[in-house]
Protein backbone atom coordinates (compact mmCIF):
# COMPACT_ATOMS: atom_id res chain seq x y z
CA UNK A 1 0.00 0.00 0.00
CA UNK A 2 1.31 3.12 -0.79
CA UNK A 3 1.42 6.14 1.61
CA UNK A 4 -0.22 9.74 0.79
CA UNK A 5 2.34 12.38 -0.03
CA UNK A 6 1.22 14.77 2.31
CA UNK A 7 2.09 12.22 5.18
CA UNK A 8 5.57 11.54 3.68
CA UNK A 9 6.07 15.25 4.07
CA UNK A 10 4.94 15.58 7.57
CA UNK A 11 7.22 12.78 8.49
CA UNK A 12 10.17 14.25 6.49
CA UNK A 13 9.57 18.09 8.69
CA UNK A 14 9.46 16.31 11.56
CA UNK A 15 12.81 14.41 10.82
CA UNK A 16 14.33 18.45 10.02
CA UNK A 17 13.02 19.90 12.74
CA UNK A 18 14.33 17.20 15.45
CA UNK A 19 17.36 17.17 13.55
CA UNK A 20 17.65 20.80 13.73
CA UNK A 21 16.16 20.96 17.83
CA UNK A 22 19.46 18.43 18.27
CA UNK A 23 21.68 19.87 17.01
CA UNK A 24 21.05 23.61 18.66
CA UNK A 25 21.17 21.45 21.62
CA UNK A 26 24.77 19.85 21.11
CA UNK A 27 25.67 23.71 20.33
CA UNK A 28 24.03 25.27 23.58
CA UNK A 29 25.82 22.16 25.44
CA UNK A 30 29.26 21.71 23.87
CA UNK A 31 30.12 25.01 22.56
CA UNK A 32 31.39 27.41 24.90
CA UNK A 33 29.99 31.14 24.94
CA UNK A 34 31.37 34.19 26.52
CA UNK A 35 29.45 35.92 29.25
CA UNK A 36 28.23 38.76 26.79
CA UNK A 37 26.92 36.59 24.51
CA UNK A 38 23.19 38.34 24.74
CA UNK A 39 20.72 38.08 26.82
CA UNK A 40 19.63 34.90 26.18
CA UNK A 41 22.97 33.83 27.79
CA UNK A 42 23.14 36.45 30.97
CA UNK A 43 24.86 39.43 28.46
CA UNK A 44 23.13 42.71 27.20
CA UNK A 45 23.53 45.22 24.29
CA UNK A 46 25.09 47.00 26.77
CA UNK A 47 28.26 45.00 27.49
CA UNK A 48 28.37 42.78 24.56
CA UNK A 49 31.49 43.51 22.29
CA UNK A 50 31.63 43.12 18.37
CA UNK A 51 34.47 43.26 16.26
CA UNK A 52 34.28 46.76 14.78
CA UNK A 53 37.11 46.30 12.60
CA UNK A 54 35.34 46.70 9.35
CA UNK A 55 32.39 49.07 10.16
CA UNK A 56 34.51 52.24 10.78
CA UNK A 57 32.90 53.00 13.79
CA UNK A 58 34.90 54.19 17.23
CA UNK A 59 32.58 51.60 19.20
CA UNK A 60 33.01 49.08 20.53
CA UNK A 61 29.88 47.58 22.44
CA UNK A 62 26.83 46.70 20.34
CA UNK A 63 24.61 49.72 22.64
CA UNK A 64 27.41 52.55 22.06
CA UNK A 65 27.44 51.15 18.41
CA UNK A 66 23.65 52.25 18.05
CA UNK A 67 23.80 55.82 19.67
CA UNK A 68 26.89 56.35 17.47
CA UNK A 69 25.20 55.53 14.36
CA UNK A 70 22.30 57.31 15.68
CA UNK A 71 24.04 60.30 15.60
CA UNK A 72 25.35 60.63 12.46
CA UNK A 73 21.88 61.86 11.15
CA UNK A 74 18.57 60.57 9.47
CA UNK A 75 17.46 61.04 6.16
CA UNK A 76 13.95 62.30 5.45
CA UNK A 77 13.33 61.33 1.38
CA UNK A 78 10.12 62.55 -0.38
CA UNK A 79 9.40 62.48 -4.29
CA UNK A 80 7.53 65.56 -4.57
CA UNK A 81 6.66 65.63 -8.49
CA UNK A 82 6.30 61.98 -10.38
CA UNK A 83 9.32 61.20 -12.79
CA UNK A 84 6.85 62.02 -15.59
CA UNK A 85 5.13 65.23 -14.56
CA UNK A 86 6.39 68.54 -14.88
CA UNK A 87 8.09 70.71 -12.19
CA UNK A 88 6.11 73.65 -11.33
CA UNK A 89 5.55 76.25 -8.75
CA UNK A 90 3.97 74.98 -5.58
CA UNK A 91 4.19 74.02 -2.15
CA UNK A 92 4.19 70.13 -1.43
CA UNK A 93 1.03 68.53 -0.32
CA UNK A 94 3.14 65.72 1.26
CA UNK A 95 4.66 66.37 4.55
CA UNK A 96 6.38 64.90 6.88
CA UNK A 97 5.50 64.42 10.40
CA UNK A 98 8.67 64.60 12.07
CA UNK A 99 8.62 61.21 14.87
CA UNK A 100 11.58 61.52 17.19
CA UNK A 101 12.17 62.94 20.04
CA UNK A 102 14.88 64.80 21.64
CA UNK A 103 16.92 67.97 20.19
CA UNK A 104 17.53 67.22 16.32
CA UNK A 105 18.61 69.73 13.80
CA UNK A 106 18.65 69.93 9.81
CA UNK A 107 22.01 69.83 8.76
CA UNK A 108 21.81 69.60 5.09
CA UNK A 109 19.17 69.17 1.72
CA UNK A 110 19.54 67.50 -1.73
CA UNK A 111 17.31 68.25 -4.61
CA UNK A 112 17.30 65.86 -7.53
CA UNK A 113 15.17 65.86 -11.03
CA UNK A 114 14.71 63.34 -13.20
CA UNK A 115 15.22 65.09 -16.67
CA UNK A 116 16.25 68.59 -17.37
CA UNK A 117 14.09 70.16 -20.12
CA UNK A 118 15.68 73.67 -20.10
CA UNK A 119 18.05 76.12 -21.28
CA UNK A 120 18.17 78.54 -18.41
CA UNK A 121 16.82 79.61 -15.26
CA UNK A 122 16.77 77.38 -12.28
CA UNK A 123 14.40 75.44 -10.27
CA UNK A 124 14.28 76.62 -6.34
CA UNK A 125 13.00 75.26 -3.31
CA UNK A 126 12.59 76.20 0.26
CA UNK A 127 11.77 73.97 2.75
CA UNK A 128 8.98 74.99 5.31
CA UNK A 129 9.01 73.68 9.26
CA UNK A 130 5.63 73.93 10.56
CA UNK A 131 4.91 74.05 14.00
CA UNK A 132 1.75 74.47 16.43
CA UNK A 133 0.32 75.93 13.14
CA UNK A 134 3.05 78.41 12.70
CA UNK A 135 5.15 77.86 9.47
CA UNK A 136 9.15 79.05 9.10
CA UNK A 137 11.18 79.05 6.48
CA UNK A 138 14.25 77.16 7.17
CA UNK A 139 16.52 77.98 4.29
CA UNK A 140 17.74 81.30 4.30
CA UNK A 141 19.65 80.85 0.87
CA UNK A 142 16.94 78.29 -1.14
CA UNK A 143 18.22 75.01 -2.74
CA UNK A 144 19.14 75.62 -6.72
CA UNK A 145 19.03 73.25 -9.57
CA UNK A 146 20.58 75.05 -12.16
CA UNK A 147 19.22 74.26 -15.76
CA UNK A 148 22.04 72.08 -16.55
CA UNK A 149 22.23 70.03 -13.50
CA UNK A 150 20.49 67.27 -11.75
CA UNK A 151 21.60 66.98 -8.01
CA UNK A 152 22.05 70.69 -5.73
CA UNK A 153 22.60 70.82 -1.86
CA UNK A 154 23.58 74.57 -2.16
CA UNK A 155 21.23 75.95 -0.08
CA UNK A 156 22.04 78.15 3.33
CA UNK A 157 20.09 76.77 6.57
CA UNK A 158 18.60 79.42 8.85
CA UNK A 159 19.92 78.55 12.05
CA UNK A 160 17.25 80.06 13.74
CA UNK A 161 14.55 77.68 12.33
CA UNK A 162 16.43 74.43 11.58
CA UNK A 163 15.69 72.64 14.98
CA UNK A 164 13.19 69.69 14.60
CA UNK A 165 10.69 68.82 17.67
CA UNK A 166 8.69 65.03 17.39
CA UNK A 167 5.26 66.58 15.42
CA UNK A 168 6.93 69.52 13.14
CA UNK A 169 5.72 68.83 9.22
CA UNK A 170 8.41 69.20 6.59
CA UNK A 171 6.93 70.97 3.24
CA UNK A 172 9.46 70.94 0.75
CA UNK A 173 7.94 74.45 -1.61
CA UNK A 174 9.02 75.20 -5.32
CA UNK A 175 9.42 78.51 -5.54
CA UNK A 176 10.85 78.75 -9.33
CA UNK A 177 10.79 76.50 -12.29
CA UNK A 178 13.64 76.78 -15.51
CA UNK A 179 12.13 78.33 -18.77
CA UNK A 180 11.13 74.92 -19.53
CA UNK A 181 10.20 72.77 -16.74
CA UNK A 182 12.40 69.56 -15.94
CA UNK A 183 10.39 66.96 -14.91
CA UNK A 184 10.29 64.77 -11.32
CA UNK A 185 11.81 66.18 -8.66
CA UNK A 186 12.72 64.18 -5.43
CA UNK A 187 14.07 66.17 -1.99
CA UNK A 188 16.09 64.92 0.70
CA UNK A 189 16.27 66.10 4.26
CA UNK A 190 19.19 65.26 6.59
CA UNK A 191 18.48 66.01 10.24
CA UNK A 192 21.31 65.08 13.22
CA UNK A 193 20.67 65.06 16.77
CA UNK A 194 22.05 67.26 18.58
Amino acid sequence: MNTPNNVKHLSFSIIVITALLLLMAYLLVFIPLPANAGPWFGGSAKSMHYDNSVSNLESSTVWSAINEVSSLGIMIDWAIVDDDTDTSVAQCKKGFVFPYEGDWNIVDAYASIHTTGATSGATTVQLIRRREGVEVDVFSTQLTITYNEYTASDEVINSSNDDLQAGDVLYPNVTAVANTAAKGLSFTVIARKR
